[in-house]
């Protein structure tokens, strides 16, 4: 048996290594942490990587089954192990192309010779997908068992909150970066980094502000997500706090009960309301109302399913008027669905994000991941029913906060 050490930067730069010297049939013994003489700089902390190789490298395609060292603690470990499931695929891509050579010399074997290998790949993927999966708990877990007192509690709040763990990651990796360019303790100015890590890292728009020209926003989303309150607060603030000229429109002819919502709200702001049933009805509207500063159009809220609904909010949009389309969604919707809605309304191009019924939720991540994956900024919350109090602007210390209840703490 061939054995050898090499020393290397990581686990990835060990697999290459180790198959680059001794072939794909090498065999990762154990990987250890050690310190190395860095020049004038002291020391620098390397992996110190034991393979052995008992019979020369037959096939290319065979994958490096890693082992950890058993002596490492469960903290180094999750350093050490880079599991991911692109490892499990092409460990699984492996078994296929087995599978495959195995047809080819069905001829040549017996049946219970195929039944046996096929049961001894199966385990083999098995064995490989339960390392991924457990590399993958002691990650998450390291990340909280790694930092003391408050840093590791607000770690912990990120991942209860719903937040992502790439994302989570991402945000711990730039405070401590942040720290250790300052020298200064995790313990004692942990916390107040993660939350400025945060806050950096929130994308914010202000379409609503004043500007030269007519605004025209068309507000969007699912239904029961609270559009025509939303629009009734935000046309409140333009009327009463701006003391600029508005005017509602309306392609939502679906719910009478929204129409007349709505002109209740036309009333007591003492603004012109229309009725639209189409998309040039919109363009004609538009122009007869040139002289207001901003333009409300409420529509139909529709399930992110009902592709023709939204085609015909996307013919609203192209027909040939400039206007900000805003997307409306509940804090309280899980992320998967929030993802979706955020992409089958994206035939449009959506100006900024409308949180809705922060009042309600209880977890603020999901909408944080929207924020980030669909590079979407938010312009708004609205923290309940009462026009036209219960809006805000949206800042980074409020999506800070609302992650991790710093104000509270």
């Amino acid at each position: 048996m061939q054995t050898r050490k090499f020393v290397v930067n990581n686990v990835s730069q060990a697999i290459q290594v180790v198959k680059k010297e001794m072939g794909a049939d090498a065999i990762i013994l154990s990987m250890r942490t050690v310190r190395q003489p860095n020049g004038p700089f002291g020391t620098r902390q390397v992996l110190e990587v034991t393979a052995s190789l008992d019979r020369p490298a037959a096939n290319p395609e065979k994958s490096l089954h890693a082992a950890v060292d058993n002596n490492a603690s469960p903290a180094d470990e999750a350093r050490e192990v880079e599991l991911s499931l692109a490892d499990v695929m092409r460990e699984m891509g492996v078994l296929r192309r087995r599978l495959e050579i195995m047809e080819e010399t069905l001829a040549e074997n017996s049946l219970e010779q195929k039944l046996s290998q096929v049961a001894t790949n199966i385990d083999e993927l098995q064995h490989s997908m339960r390392e991924v999966l457990l590399a993958q708990d002691r990650r998450e877990q390291s990340d909280e068992m790694l930092y003391n007192g408050d840093l590791g509690r607000l770690v912990h709040d990120l991942r209860l909150s719903g937040v992502g763990d790439d994302l989570v990651r991402d945000l711990l990796k730039d405070t401590m970066q942040r720290l250790g360019k300052r020298s200064l303790s995790p313990d004692i100015y942990g916390v107040d980094y993660l939350a400025q890590s945060v806050m950096d890292h929130v994308r914010i728009a202000a379409p609503f502000k004043p500007g030269h020209e007519q605004q025209i926003h068309m507000i969007v989303g699912p239904t029961g997500v609270g559009k025509t309150t939303t629009i009734a607060k935000l046309a409140a603030q333009q009327v009463f706090g701006l003391g600029r000229s508005a005017a509602f429109l309306t392609v939502d002819t679906f719910r009478v009960g929204a129409i007349d919502q709505l002109r209740t709200y036309a009333r007591i702001l003492d603004v012109p309301l229309e009725v639209c049933l189409s998309d040039v009805e919109v363009v004609e509207t538009v122009h007869r109302y040139a002289d207001k500063d901003v333009l409300f159009i409420d529509t139909a809220g529709s399930s992110q399913k009902d592709a023709a609904m939204i085609g015909e909010l996307a013919k609203v949009y192209r027909a040939g008027v400039p206007m900000n389309v805003h997307l409306i969604v509940s804090a309280a919707t899980d992320s998967r669905n929030l993802h979706e809605i955020a992409e089958r309304y994206g035939v449009m191009p959506l100006t900024s994000l409308i949180v809705s019924k922060l009042d309600e939720a209880t977890r603020f991540g999901s909408v944080y991941n929207l924020m980030h994956d669909a590079r979407l900024p938010y312009s708004c919350f609205t923290v309940g029913q009462n026009v036209p109090d219960d809006i805000e602007d949206a800042t980074p210390e409020r999506v800070a906060d609302l992650l991790l209840s710093i104000a509270a703490k």
